[in-house]
């Protein structure tokens, strides 16, 4: 289902799954916007490409993931090796918004090295390696909280951040309680509150 908001080329394409969320996105152009209207429980089934994907596979450049507070979560039911992120960014100029990622292995990960993301107003609760891992150039975080991502007996990395490329900017953001709280492995990387 798509609704047609704000300019003629742009179009607002309701979501409430992982399945419904990805079809929209392979609908969707550049300036659209994927408006998540319910929390999302990811199985098994739904999640794409598990070697390297998971629930949400963001491959449109130009888009907004509009979370409105929804939840994206794993269930117990779901395994990390069927459906490891909350959210995948597998291009340029995303912006990731208004969502919370929940018990996955990175809530919110860049595949590859896309530049140009926007993840804003957003958290990532309980994420075995890491809240969100951003590797591409140019990139910007802010107002995000990355809580409980550790490692006690899952052997995961446990980081609130991972912010790698060049360039980036963590700002307005948080990490508590996780192993560790920002690990950066990029260059020209700016953090400030």
């Amino acid at each position: 289902l798509f609704i047609f908001a704000g300019s003629a080329n742009a179009a607002t394409y309701n979501c409430n799954s992982c399945g419904t969320c990805n079809s929209a996105i392979i609908g969707a152009s550049d300036g659209d916007i994927i408006n998540v209207t319910s929390n999302i429980s990811a199985t098994n089934s739904e999640c794409i490409d598990a070697d390297t994907y998971g629930c949400i596979l963001l491959n449109v450049s130009a888009v907004t993931f509009e979370g409105n507070g929804f939840t994206i979560l794993k269930p117990s039911s779901a395994s990390f090796a069927n459906c490891p992120t909350g959210i995948t960014i597998g291009t340029n100029n995303v912006t990731v918004q208004n969502v919370t990622v929940k018990y996955f292995e990175i809530g919110i990960l860049t595949s590859g090295f896309q530049s140009n993301t926007i993840v804003q107003d957003s958290r990532a609760d309980y994420n075995r390696q890491g809240g969100i891992h951003v590797q591409g150039n140019n990139s910007i975080i802010r107002n995000y909280i990355a809580t409980n991502s550790n490692t006690t007996g899952t052997g995961g990395l446990g980081a609130g951040f991972i912010i790698g490329g060049f360039g980036s900017i963590l700002t307005n953001s948080t990490s508590s309680s996780n192993s560790i709280g920002i690990w950066i492995i990029g260059n020209n990387i700016t953090v400030n509150d």
